[in-house]
This record gives structure tokens, sequence and C-alpha cells, in this order.
């Protein structure tokens, strides 16, 4: 497969693994490939933006929904900001990451948007509404 390293400069992947070794690990996990393949929203130039911002707003849900929720081991949400220790803020924001760094299945059309996927879009929509009213003015 791809992990091995070919001898000389006739190893293909010799710049992937440099620069993103874990694009590697990508290749050779069929199934993430698979997943792009088959998705229904086919990736182009012209709608390279809309893929974008789908992803962003579904990780941006992600987020949100991960920070208000309770850690494993207690009971209740996360402590507000002014209450929580240095540690428990690294803590959350490492749960956070992990949480949005899952997020890597492709985006289907066929996906209803979540809640809080909904509530950032139509956020979204009035501040583009307001920075066009701000033009035009």
């Amino acid at each position: 497969g791809i992990d091995k390293v070919v001898e000389g400069d006739n190893d293909p992947y010799k710049e992937l693994r440099k620069t993103w070794p874990e694009g590697v690990d990508m290749l050779e996990n069929g199934d993430w490939l698979r997943e792009q393949v088959s998705s229904d929203f086919m990736r182009t130039k012209e709608n390279e933006a809309a893929y974008y911002g789908s992803i962003a707003v579904r990780r941006a849900a992600a987020a949100a929904e991960s920070s208000l929720a309770p850690y494993t081991d207690s009971v209740g949400i996360h402590n507000t900001v002014i209450r929580r220790s240095h540690t428990e803020d690294e803590n959350l924001r490492r749960l956070i990451n992990t949480k949005v760094a899952q997020l890597t299945a492709p985006i289907q059309l066929k996906d209803i948007p979540r809640w809080r996927e909904e509530s950032i879009l139509r956020t979204l929509r009035r501040v583009q509404s307001r920075r066009v009213e701000g033009r035009i003015m």
C-alpha cells in the first residue's frame, strides 16, 4: 500500500508524506475515499465556496453543541467562562477540537440541517443582507 516507502525518488507520495502525513492515512483508508466518491454533492470549481461553507456551518454547529455538552464525569453543563479554571478550559477546547475533527463525512444534499445549523445559516443570511443594505445606502 501507500505505507511502504519506495526506495529512491520513485515514491509518488514522497512530497505528501512530508507536508501532510495524515493525507497518506486518508488515502490508505478506503472508507473515507469511498464516501467522498459516493457523495451526492459533487465538488466543482463553481460550488467550491458552498462546499466549504457547508462544512464550516456543520463544524460550527458541532463546536457549539459540544461546548454545551456536559463533561463525561460530571453532571450538568460546562462551567461558564468566568468560572472555568485554565485546566477546564483546555479540556473543553480539546473536547471541541475532537468533536469537530470527527466531521469528515462528505456533504450530502439529502441531509436535513439540524436546528443549530439552521440557526447559524439564519444568522449568516441576516448579516449578509445587512452588509448589502449598507452598501446600497
